[in-house]
């Protein structure tokens, strides 16, 4: 299994980050993985990671970053 974060250009202007993981063999299929409201997190990489490991290419995009790229929040965060 080999992990990246990649950047996708949008349509309108700018661009983004996401989180990629690819399973070491041919994939199944492809899954979009939909960040939770923490955003790009350890959890969602590795739930990612989870599924690529069952066969599958995984994205994971950030899909807040107009408002705040990059959003890594840990919801163990007594601080939330």
């Amino acid at each position: 299994m080999t992990t990246q974060n990649v950047t996708i250009p949008a349509l309108s202007e700018g661009s983004f980050s996401a989180y990629l993981a690819a399973p070491s063999t041919q994939p199944r299929a492809g899954i979009v993985l939909i960040q939770e409201v923490l955003g790009v997190n350890n959890n969602m990489r590795q739930t990612a990671d989870d599924y690529a490991k069952a066969g599958y290419l995984v994205l994971v995009p950030d899909l807040y970053w107009r408002l705040e790229p990059g959003v890594q929040l840990d919801p163990e965060d007594e601080k939330l």
